[in-house]
Formats: structure tokens, sequence, C-alpha cells
């Protein structure tokens, strides 16, 4: 009986550890809101509340962010990522996730226009973003979505690919071409067309500030990064994502297990019970 006993509190052990090594593991993600101009409020996640937006302020997973008319705000995220926020779109950040690695990013757009440039991702890194009857996803590209008046959703892209799904079918859209997802019940990517030469000019202008914004920001995380570095008197920078570094994780998991086969080696045994001598009589019936 102690021996099992022995044997579920170590399980119990061991789970605690496992799951506080995969704490560690993952990567505390937030994203910038910048350049905020006009109107421009957001949603904090659990909140019912819309507040006005702030400059440089920090959004974590679940914020949601909405333009007014002539009002528009950019997305950045520390590893180059950037979104440029239209007027009077309305969008959501469903995923904000990285973890050995491998990033997992998605914006959800509900209403207006957004223009997503995305540095290049590997291994199962992605980086989607949703509309209410279509998905785009890439790998490294920057492309436009749209959700028209008519609810009509409008893909066009100015650098790499990108990945179109919608109404169970997925094209391919290149460089400098379109595609649109009619807003009827599975309704299919439409099949990709050039994108006309006075849009894709409006396109390659923001493609341009986008990549500008991203890289300024770029920037001025690094720095960020230093003078807290300097702050905390050398304290690894690794700390400014909540990760741990690997020894001192192996030192805790060591630590951990040693007390815990300590505590266990010094359950003491229970008492033997004392059985009377003589005879045993048993009657059944």
């Amino acid at each position: 009986m102690v021996k099992i006993k022995k044997l579920l509190f170590l399980s119990v052990v061991l789970f605690v550890i496992a799951g506080a090594l995969s704490v560690f593991a993952a990567e505390k993600v937030d994203i910038k809101l910048s350049k905020i101009q006009g109107k421009v409020d957001v949603m904090i996640s659990g909140e019912t509340q819309w507040k006005a937006a702030k400059e440089g302020m920090k959004l974590s997973e679940g914020a949601s962010i909405r333009t007014g008319e002539a009002s528009s705000a950019f997305l950045t995220w520390k590893d180059g990522h950037a979104v440029k926020i239209q007027q009077l779109t309305v969008i959501k950040v469903d995923q904000l996730q990285k973890e050995a690695g491998v990033e997992k990013n998605t914006v959800s757009v509900t209403a207006g226009k957004v223009f997503s440039k995305v540095s290049k991702l590997g291994g199962n890194s992605s980086f989607n973003v949703k509309t209410p009857t279509a998905i785009a996803g890439v790998r490294g590209t920057a492309w436009e979505t749209e959700i028209k008046p008519d609810n009509t959703v409008s893909v066009s892209v100015v650098d790499g690919s990108v990945n179109v799904q919608a109404g169970g079918a997925e094209i391919t859209i290149n460089m400098n071409f379109q595609t649109t997802v009619p807003p009827t019940p599975g309704a299919v990517p439409s099949e990709p067309n050039a994108i006309p030469e006075d849009k894709l000019q409006e396109l390659q202008a923001d493609n341009q500030e986008v990549g500008e914004v991203s890289a300024t920001e770029m920037e001025a995380g690094e720095e960020e990064v230093e003078e807290e570095a300097e702050a905390e008197e050398g304290e690894e920078a690794e700390e400014e994502t909540g990760e741990m570094d690997t020894g001192m994780v192996s030192d805790i998991v060591n630590d951990t297990l040693k007390n815990a086969i300590e505590l266990i080696e010094n359950v003491p045994e229970p008492a033997e019970e004392l059985i009377p001598t003589g005879s045993v009589e048993m009657n059944i019936k």
C-alpha cells in the first residue's frame, strides 16, 4: 500500500514539473500599436468597453481595434511583422503564440481593410488574416485584405504569394495578382487576375510605408531592450520575454526531484498489526 502511495506521489510531482516546463518554454508575445491617426479605439481581452487607443501601447492576444473615418493605425511585431489598419476597419488579434521558435499569428477582420507585411517564416510558423468567408495565409509576403461594402472579400498580393481558402477550396495568389470571394455561403475564391495599375501603385505605396514603420519599430524595440538590460544591471535579455535559462530550469527540476525522493523515502512504514495467537474460528453460512 505504501509503495502505491509513493508511486502516486511521484507521478504528481512529475506532472507538476512537466506543466512548469511547458510554461517556461512558451514566450510571452505582445504587439505594439503605433502611428495612430484620427479616432482609433481598442478593447482589451476580457473587457466589454472600447477605449481610446494610445500611441505605443502594447496589446496581447484577444485585443480588438477599430478605426473611424479618415483614421488609421499600425500593429507591429518585434520580429518585423506589421499590419496597417485602414479607416473604418474592425480587427481582432485572435492568436499570438511563440514556442520553441514556432510562431502562430492570426488576425481577424470583420469590416474594412488591412495591409499586412510579414517577415519570412520558417518551419511550422504561420501568419493568417481571417475574414468571415476566407482565410489568407503566408510565410513571408505583403498583401491587402479588404471586406467591401457588399461583404465581398478581396485579397491583393504585391510581394511573394498568399494562399487563400474559402468554401472548401484553396488557391495561391502570386505577386501583382488578386482574387475575390463572394459573400454567398460556400463561395470559393475567383481565378486570380492582374491587379489594375492604379490599384497596384496604391498597394506598392502601402508596402513601402508599412516596411518603413516596421523597420523603425524594430530599431526602437532593440533600443528598449538594451536600456532595460542596462537598468537591470546586466540581467539576460531572455528575462524580457519571460524565458528561463535552460540551466536554471534543469537545476529546479533536479532540486524538486531530489526533495520529492527524500520525502518519499522518509514516509514511515505502517506498524504491523498484532494478530492474537490461538485458533481462529470461521463460520460460513
